[in-house]
């Protein structure tokens, strides 16, 4: 069981091309799909289960992470955003276990990188970012689904016909149904009780292995937020102990008072970085149309 080479035909229709990133158990490729010469991104997961002792045990693991990832598949297959990344194709190797995703490529920067080469952004620049990246989430949201993974690695910026600072939310492959413990059989594809997330900008409550919920999402992303504005991580501990403490303790990520910002973007932010998620807030429509009021007062002279 391997994963594919630059060149290799995969799935018997993408050329891959180039290895873009990999993790603990996955890798995504850059490839061309054959039939429609067209650009995607491959999403490669290899389950885990060599430590399993048997064939047998082996068998029924992959069988059950496939159940789980395909029902996962068609839930982002659902999504429509145009912030929202586009999967085309999805499904699994009968003779290595290997699960995947195609999606679409983009061509552009994640925000890490962004901010590697700008630095801070103006408030201007990231109230249109973060309007995109709320607009796909809303979307998910509205369809019982969670990201859990929101981190600047996982947004892409883009140009499009001339039209700046374009966004895509990536990798939904870690969605979780709302409150599927409450469902009957239904479990993710993190059931061995491992986190799934980046800790530097998961929600406390998420870390302590309480219920979590859209407003889970939204402080992953009031941390971007924060990142954006600054330029540097809310969190500048490296260790991952020492990020969880952060995380865990009382005081929340407010933003530093002497950032050039008006009072009403500072609100905002503060308030979808509050470590008690029941005074954050609920829904990404909710900041939305706080931030929608701030572009009114920007334009009516009163900011």
């Amino acid at each position: 069981m391997h994963y594919p080479e630059p060149g290799e035909i995969f799935a018997n229709k993408y050329r891959v091309e180039e290895l873009l990133g990999a993790g603990g158990f996955s890798r995504v490729y850059r490839a061309i799909q054959v039939d429609l010469e067209r650009p995607v991104a491959i999403k490669i997961l290899r389950p885990p289960v060599h430590q399993l002792d048997s064939e047998s045990e082996r068998q029924a693991k992959l069988d059950s992470l496939s159940v789980r990832f395909h029902r996962e598949a068609k839930m982002i297959s659902k999504l429509r955003s145009p912030n929202t990344i586009i999967m085309y194709d999805y499904g699994h190797l009968d003779e290595s276990g290997m699960l995947y995703m195609v999606i679409e490529y983009v061509d552009g920067l994640n925000l890490t990188e962004l901010i590697r080469h700008t630095g801070a952004l103006s408030p201007e620049r990231c109230v249109k970012i973060m309007n995109q990246i709320l607009t796909s989430l809303h979307e998910a949201h509205m369809h019982g689904m969670l990201h859990r993974d929101i981190k600047p690695q996982n947004i892409m910026v883009y140009d499009h016909m001339g039209m700046t600072d374009q966004i895509k939310l990536l990798d939904f492959g870690i969605v979780k149904l709302i409150n599927d413990a409450r469902m009957e059989g239904a479990k993710d594809l993190t059931d061995d009780g491992t986190l799934v997330g980046t800790p530097r900008y998961m929600a406390p409550e998420y870390i302590r292995g309480a219920e979590i919920g859209p407003a889970s999402d939204l402080y992953a992303l009031g941390l971007v937020f924060y990142e954006l504005l600054m330029g540097v991580q809310a969190i500048t501990v490296e260790s991952s102990i020492q990020i969880i403490g952060k995380q865990l303790e009382r005081e929340p990520f407010y933003l530093p008072h002497d950032v050039a910002i008006t009072p009403e973007l500072r609100t905002i932010v503060n308030k979808m970085v509050e470590k008690d998620p029941a005074i954050r807030y609920q829904s990404a429509q909710e900041i939305v149309e706080d931030l929608r009021k701030i572009r009114h007062l920007e334009n009516t002279g009163y900011l």
